[in-house]
């Protein structure tokens, strides 16, 4: 064998290992960023997180159930002032119970329906056909 062959099939092999090994660092490092993407992605929310979202993006909400006669009233009644606001029937959504849980926390109020405007809660259906009886409801949503 030449002088040096030897030399130059341990810096190719060198070579060939150190592109592989930078190859498979850059494969760990894209799939454990892909990893932390799809995390964020894929992030559950707490179901505090959901009622104050629903309560941030709305005008108008109503935490609600289906079988509940207060709500019916409540909602046909600011259904008449206004057909736009949003209704979280906490019986048909997967996480209700824990959302109406988190309403509890938040609002100190258990029952359904839960209401609030603007993100201020007003209460449940009595508080809310006294404010709409007074005319306060009507300034509330303008």
């Amino acid at each position: 064998m030449p002088v040096g062959t030897g030399d130059m099939r341990l810096t190719f092999l060198y070579i060939v290992f150190g592109v592989f090994a930078g190859v498979a660092a850059l494969q760990f490092h894209s799939r454990a960023g892909g990893a932390r993407l799809a995390t964020k992605l894929f992030h559950t929310y707490s179901s505090k997180e959901t009622a104050v979202a629903h309560i941030k993006a709305s005008k108008i909400v109503v935490f609600s159930k289906t079988h509940c006669p207060y709500c019916t009233r409540a909602k046909a009644a600011i259904g008449a002032l206004t057909p736009q606001f949003t209704v979280v029937e906490l019986d048909v959504v997967k996480d209700g119970s824990a959302q109406q849980d988190a309403l509890l926390e938040l609002t100190g109020q258990k029952t359904v329906p839960n209401i609030f405007v603007d993100g201020k809660h007003i209460g449940g259906c009595d508080k809310t056909l006294e404010l709409i009886s007074s005319g306060e409801f009507q300034k509330l949503i303008g």
